[in-house]
């Protein structure tokens, strides 16, 4: 069966020159397809039966904005969930930016400080390095219990 161009405009819910306009609106110097506009038409009409639906099985007699926002969500939460997450992904960027800031100050803080600072009974060391072991310093982590006079 062969339908007439009457009876295809008919079987599209919405007027397809509009659908061409608002697909115009975001599509520029680029020729769209009679079929992408067909389908671009069906596709609106089938979303419209859903959320339609959907109202519908609410009980009460009067549809408000509130059933069309619930019925609508799943549609339109996808949108917000993009851009939530490059919100939190600059966030952590600048949150990273700050740590790795914090650990280069800290690490500059610390290694300006010098090993013999950290050794038990520190004094300047006059003459040779012939000096018994005895005679040296000892850091913490080479004194017994009993030498570090606790």
């Amino acid at each position: 069966m062969v339908l007439t161009k009457k009876e295809k405009l008919e079987k599209f819910p919405y007027p397809t020159a509009r659908i061409t306009r608002q697909l115009r609106c975001e599509i520029k110097d680029k020729m769209i397809s009679s079929k992408v506009k067909m389908a671009t038409n069906q596709f609106l009409g089938d979303l419209t039966e859903i959320i339609a639906a959907d109202m519908d099985a609410l009980s009460d007699k009067t549809i408000r904005m509130d059933a069309f926002v619930n019925a609508s969500r799943p549609y339109t939460y996808a949108d917000r969930l993009e851009e939530e997450e490059r919100e939190v992904v600059e966030q952590l960027e600048k949150v990273r930016i700050r740590m790795d800031k914090l650990i280069r100050d800290f690490r500059s803080e610390f290694d300006i400080v010098d090993e013999d600072d950290f050794k038990v009974g520190h004094d300047e060391l006059s003459g040779s390095e012939d000096k018994d072991d005895a005679d040296k310093p000892k850091t913490i982590g080479e004194m017994t219990i009993e030498e570090m006079d606790l």
